[in-house]
């Protein structure tokens, strides 16, 4: 019996200890000022990031279409390569939403972007019953993702790498 009474305000403590940390350090990054040399140094390190992605995906082309003997790959991964780069090329203005947690307007962008990225691959797929069609909606979605979030935020990044031991 006291073991559990023991456990129960060491497990309440505990939890309010964590919300309580939480909340300073959410409230103290609300603070920190986010000036644009940040969001270039953002922006790059997320290039290079998904250039790094993307050259593991091409090196591991050859193994891959060996393991499976399918050389069908050796087209289709390079291509599926540039979904992770279009991604890193995204908005780095658009984390400035999330750090409000108001997601509605990169929920906006993700929903409009795969309703477009349906309206043009269904099509093809039906027209050319291939399985490229997949490929077309994996690469067109980040690409319309990117696009959208510097028409619904301008933003023109620059390749920084200024504040990079804050990331």
């Amino acid at each position: 019996m006291v073991e559990s009474k023991l456990m129960k305000r060491t497990a309440s403590a505990s939890l309010a200890l964590a919300g309580a940390l939480t909340t300073v350090i959410f409230t103290l990054s609300l603070h920190v000022a986010r000036p644009s040399y940040m969001l270039y140094t953002g922006f790059t390190v997320s290039c290079i990031r998904s250039l790094i992605v993307m050259a593991i995906i091409f090196i591991l082309t050859p193994v891959s279409a060996w393991m499976f003997d399918e050389p069908r790959l050796y087209a289709l991964m390079p291509v599926l390569a540039l979904a992770p780069a279009l991604r890193g090329l995204m908005n780095p203005k658009m984390t400035l939403f999330a750090r409000r947690l108001n997601f509605y307007p990169e929920a906006g962008i993700a929903i409009l972007s795969r309703a477009i990225t349906a309206v043009v691959a269904l099509p093809f797929a039906i027209a050319t019953e291939s399985y490229w069609a997949l490929i077309l909606m994996t690469v067109i979605s980040p690409a319309l993702l990117t696009l959208m979030s510097y028409i619904y935020l301008p933003f023109l990044p620059r390749l920084s790498l200024n504040s990079w031991n804050v990331f």
